[in-house]
């Protein structure tokens, strides 16, 4: 081959041409395709978990699936450390908290039945873990600032959360008072240590027969005389809906406060909710919404609304409601 060829043989066709440096890959091209990537994948990845989440999260959740009157919301603690068994809020404090119960308290009033405020009132919620002992400890605290006598009542006969919290030393208490006639009123009402305007008539002993000792006439004898003696009587009930014994202490409440839990609850149990409301199990019944956080609710808590009527006819739910809540989150 060598000597076949001779230099006759060889041309140049095209000279080699460059641009002075790489053609691919194109660094325009990578950034916009990574930009629109890194833009858009998260918000559809955030959409659809926004769409799946079927917790209750913030005030239109409810009022958009419940008629039931809506008192208000309470922020969530920062100090968690604290949260179950002291008072958080203060007389004259302008913390979130603090106001939050402040309107709360503000609302119960007008919850009154042919005029009369409501001075019995009972806290209860779907299940365990709600706040609803929370609730209790700084509601009464709140009222308490307004020189009123406050009794709180433990009616969670089979756990007694609420005595266990307020670390009062008892001899006898309410299940005491039920199962025997021979014991007075006085002998189950003890001082607190939240302040000398609240009393607590703790549990007693766990009673085997929780129900029966309910249906007895001695607790409306005990409602009774204590309505005689405070401005407030404050239960601590039971969840509704695990148990029966919520809606035997209903008879002797003016009021019952369903505690709803920001992101504990799930609204496929709403309607159940509604449906107690509308089959009147509750005949005095109202929500709040416990354990709010800033990001669930754009308008600070909620705060200014005052009492309000939720009805599920006035918000359409749609696939741009959401899309909106999404963005204001």
């Amino acid at each position: 081959l060598n000597q076949a060829m001779t230099d006759d043989n060889l041309k140049v066709i095209d000279p080699a041409l460059g641009l002075g440096g790489p053609i691919a890959p194109s660094k325009i091209k990578k950034v916009g395709l990574g930009f629109i990537i890194g833009l858009f994948f998260p918000i559809i990845v955030l959409i659809i978990r926004l769409l799946l989440d079927t917790k209750v999260r913030n005030r239109d959740d409810i009022v958009r699936a419940l008629s039931v009157p809506y008192l208000g919301e309470i922020p969530l603690s920062k100090n968690k450390e604290i949260y179950s068994d002291t008072v958080l809020v203060s007389a004259h404090g302008r913390d979130s908290l603090t106001e939050a119960f402040r309107i709360l308290r503000t609302n119960i009033n007008f919850m009154s039945v042919d005029n009369i405020p409501p001075q019995v009132i009972s806290f209860t919620s779907a299940a365990t873990s709600a706040g609803k002992t929370f609730n209790v400890i700084n509601l009464v605290a709140t009222l308490s600032y307004l020189e009123k006598s406050i009794v709180v009542v433990d009616l969670d006969l089979r756990k007694g959360t609420f005595t266990k919290r307020s670390k009062v030393k008892y001899d006898k208490g309410v299940s005491h008072f039920l199962s025997n006639k021979n014991v007075t009123i006085d002998e189950v009402i003890y001082k607190s240590s939240y302040s000398d305007k609240i009393d607590i008539v703790p549990i007693g002993m766990i009673a085997p027969n929780p129900v029966e000792l309910l249906l007895s006439t001695r607790l409306d004898e005990l409602i009774n005389q204590l309505r005689g003696k405070y401005d407030y009587v404050i239960i601590d009930s039971v969840p509704l809906g695990i148990i029966a014994d919520a809606y035997i202490i209903d008879r002797v409440t003016d009021l019952t406060i369903f505690v709803i839990r920001a992101g504990k609850l799930d609204k496929r149990q709403l309607p159940e909710i509604e449906e107690v409301h509308k089959n009147k199990k509750v005949k005095n019944m109202a929500v709040i919404l416990n354990g709010l956080t800033k990001s669930a609710n754009g308008y600070g808590y909620g705060y200014g609304y005052g009492y309000t009527y939720g009805y599920g006819d006035d918000i359409k739910e749609n696939f741009f409601t959401k899309i909106k809540s999404f963005f204001k989150k």
